[in-house]
């Protein structure tokens, strides 16, 4: 989490006009700021093969063995 996220986000909701307002849009306005400014990001494979703490054995161990 970058900390300008989280200012853009409290900054947001600071600014926003919470009085008299249901909870459906409560929800989707918080919702919808969290996923704009907290969205989730894919890594690829290429990255998380270079952790120097995963171990040949952790490796070994983290496999799915195929039921044949």
């Amino acid at each position: 989490m970058c900390n300008d996220n989280i200012r853009n986000y409290n900054n947001r909701i600071s600014k926003f006009r919470w009085f008299g307002i249901s909870y459906n849009i409560f929800n989707d306005t918080i919702t919808a700021l969290f996923n704009k400014h907290f969205s989730l990001r894919r890594k690829s494979r290429k990255s998380a093969k270079d952790k120097r703490w995963i171990t040949k054995g952790l490796k070994k161990s983290s496999r799915i063995n195929k039921v044949k």
